[in-house]
């Protein structure tokens, strides 16, 4: 396996700048882009990376959803978590699942090429930020977040596509509209989900969502 980093990021902006600045800093090293969880699988089976940098929230199949199937097949990979914010839950179940480091996009493109110094040289868990901020927020439920990670995996993509937008507070109008189906089968979909991810008979798909939203921005 040569030499490789595969960064994997849908916000086209970031995933280019970071592109152009690896290719710079390291010019011997061959830098591969992704842009979905399934370009990026495609692209892990072909080339087999050194690195992999991913966004947690990658559309189609999330980072959390990427390591998984990286460890069912026992790569060598070592993979840079990446996200909008940083939480000790997050953190905490980054490293539980089998990520190599956790890096926040505010913390800075500086402190994203120290950890990838750090990961090329070590195979312990780095969160440089663990140690750097001592104002990480605990805001999330680690075991409901973990419960989530694994249940949401059982979702087809078009299940994972539907939560996703009711995630992202439309109606299940709008999301009729959105994906040019009917809203009776949106409320199908809404009971294949709530039967997949054990929602109690006794409550509301809505309802359950508002409870779960901070956890599902991150795994949907």
């Amino acid at each position: 396996m040569s030499y490789s980093i595969l960064v994997a990021d849908h916000q086209n902006l970031f995933r280019e700048c970071l592109v152009e600045l690896l290719k710079y800093r390291k010019p011997d090293l061959k830098i591969l882009e992704a842009q979905t969880g399934t370009e990026t699988l495609f692209v892990l089976s072909q080339f087999k990376p050194t690195i992999l940098i991913i966004n947690l929230g990658l559309p189609e199949l999330n980072g959390f959803h990427i390591i998984k199937k990286l460890n069912k097949y026992h790569s060598e990979t070592k993979v840079i978590l990446l996200h909008n914010y940083v939480t000790r839950e997050i953190i905490q179940i980054s490293k539980k699942i089998g990520a190599t480091a956790f890096v926040s996009k505010k913390a800075g493109l500086e402190m994203l090429f120290n950890t990838i110094a750090q990961v090329e040289v070590s195979n312990e868990f780095v969160c440089l930020e663990w140690f750097e901020n001592k104002n990480i927020k605990t805001s999330l439920n680690t075991s409901c977040l973990e419960d989530l990670v694994f249940t949401i995996e059982d979702l087809s993509k078009n299940e994972r596509n539907v939560l996703k937008l009711f995630c992202q507070g439309f109606s299940t109008k709008e999301v009729a509209e959105l994906l040019h189906i009917k809203t009776k089968s949106v409320d199908n979909y809404k009971n294949r989900i709530g039967r997949k991810i054990n929602i109690s008979p006794d409550e509301y798909f809505l309802d359950w969502l508002r409870k779960n939203h901070e956890q599902l921005k991150l795994v949907v």
